[in-house]
């Protein structure tokens, strides 16, 4: 797998390279983890600032 990209707006995962079913579901599963930390991370500051 050379590349997995995640469109959570359009609900939407594409992956670029020869795949074997078992390592795009890690690799999805690695990506969904990513996104949620960055979500996550981006939500804190959010509520800081609304909270001042």
């Amino acid at each position: 797998v050379e590349s997995v990209d995640l469109y959570p707006e359009m609900r939407k995962v594409v992956v670029t390279g020869n795949v074997d079913p078992d390592v795009l579901v890690l690799e999805v599963q690695k990506v969904k983890k990513k996104a949620r930390i960055l979500t996550r991370g981006a939500s804190i500051p959010a509520k800081n600032l609304s909270t001042v």
